[in-house]
């Protein structure tokens, strides 16, 4: 049931450069000075000059605040930060971009280039959960219709106390040219199997089937999702011992990821274990190469691999079944989303694999079989060091097809690029 089938313009505010391909960051003049110099310029910013540069961005949005005031007794509040999760599909030839973040999820809608002065549709999730409501994941999905699931961490009222408990909410886009929303499933709130501490990640391997991975009790839970009956939990799988921080699946195979610096494969057949990345795990000065040293980030897959990033500054390429190390990329920087496309119109396409970091840059590499390793090979593209955003980190990327892509930022804001990678 739950496996059936395979998952399978310049700007010149971003300092233009000079030369070819100029810095990315500052103002490059000359041969591309900004923060690298010269023919080849810096790794960490700007492509230097004597390269194309690889991102060039089209447009902007601004989401908003992503972070949300917790009020306590006494009158104290907290500050639960957030990021902003981004979306985007085709919807009859109009491009269109959900953004989700804070306590707010909000539709645009692309037209001719131009930036949108103001949301298609916006829905408040705090009107639904009065107390506070934050949005701390997203999948949104064309099929069967346009949806948008997030994961929420919102305040739930248990006897006499207040709890921050973790929900999954289905809204239904089925025009998104007009603004007639409406919620057509509840989460789960009364249900006993919401996430303690919030909902850190989101996997939708087709509807009616949801997974979600709890932000605080380490726990996997599969869900049944219907505008009838809500959200019915089928399975809760248990083996991480911190938040679950990505999930992906592979055919009958689902990975989940965690910051306890694990990776565990489960049957999304019998819902069993198959194995844990840090079996695996040696000691001796090796041991690095089998498992990730912190915790992992994100989570990507091309074709049989399994990709992953960590706080360690690797990526590093697995067997999801096996979950043995293939191989391992040393980033030089930590990256917290990734996403794979596919270039070119013959075969064989030009996969690249494209990277959000810590540090608000879009990195490139190529991906390419490795036959002496029987993994991937990832050969960084030289001019795809651009910074997006000063001091806020890239939280996701989404892609409307294999040459432009959308990135959102922990500051909340968001921002279009076309893709240029030459054959």
């Amino acid at each position: 049931m739950f496996s059936a089938g395979g998952f399978g313009g310049n700007n010149s505010s971003f300092g233009g450069g000079g030369g070819r391909g100029g810095g990315n960051y500052g103002r490059g003049r000359g041969r591309g000075r900004g923060r690298g110099r010269g023919r080849g310029g810096g790794r960490r910013f700007g492509g230097g000059g004597g390269h194309n540069k690889v991102f060039n961005e089209i447009l902007a949005l601004r989401h908003g605040n992503c972070n949300v005031n917790m009020n306590r007794k006494g009158g104290k509040s907290i500050m639960l930060k957030g990021s902003l999760h981004v979306g985007c599909a085709m919807v009859n030839a109009s491009h269109v971009i959900c953004t989700a973040g804070g306590s707010s999820i909000k539709l645009w809608l692309i037209k001719g280039g131009a930036s949108p002065t103001s949301p298609l549709a916006t829905y408040d999730m705090k009107s639904i959960y009065g107390q506070y409501c934050l949005i701390e994941s997203l999948e949104f999905i064309t099929k069967p219709s346009l949806m948008c699931v997030v994961g929420i961490q919102g305040c739930m009222q248990i006897s006499k106390l207040k709890c921050s408990v973790g929900y999954v909410h289905l809204i239904g886009c089925a025009d998104p040219t007009r603004p007639q929303h409406k919620v057509i499933c509840i989460d789960t709130k009364k249900a006993p199997f919401a996430h303690p501490g919030g909902v850190g990640c989101l996997a939708c391997p087709g509807m009616p089937y949801v997974v979600s991975g709890g932000k605080k009790d380490g726990v996997v839970r599969l869900w049944n999702i219907s505008a009838e009956d809500g959200a019915q939990h089928i399975k809760s799988l248990e083996g991480h011992v911190k938040s679950v921080t990505a999930l992906k699946l592979l055919g009958g195979i689902l990975c989940s990821a965690s910051s306890d610096n694990a990776i565990i494969s489960w049957d999304c057949k019998t819902y069993s274990m198959i194995t844990n990345s840090r079996m695996h795990a040696t000691p001796g000065p090796d041991s690095g190469m089998h498992h990730h040293s912190q915790g992992v980030t994100c989570l990507e897959h091309i074709d049989k691999w399994l990709l992953s990033a960590s706080y360690d500054n690797t990526i590093r390429v697995w067997n999801p079944m096996k979950l043995q190390c293939l191989g391992k990329t040393d980033s030089r920087q930590t990256i917290l989303t990734m996403k794979i496309i596919a270039l070119g119109e013959a075969a064989p396409k030009k996969m690249v694999l494209l990277c959000g970091t810590l540090r608000g840059e879009l990195l490139a590499y190529h991906v390419t079989p490795d036959t002496a390793s029987g993994g991937l090979k990832l050969t960084f593209l030289r001019g795809s060091n651009t910074r997006v955003f000063d001091r806020s980190g890239i939280s996701s990327i989404s892609t409307f097809s294999p040459n432009i892509c959308v990135v959102g930022a922990q500051n909340g804001n968001s921002k279009l690029f076309t893709i240029n990678v030459a054959s």
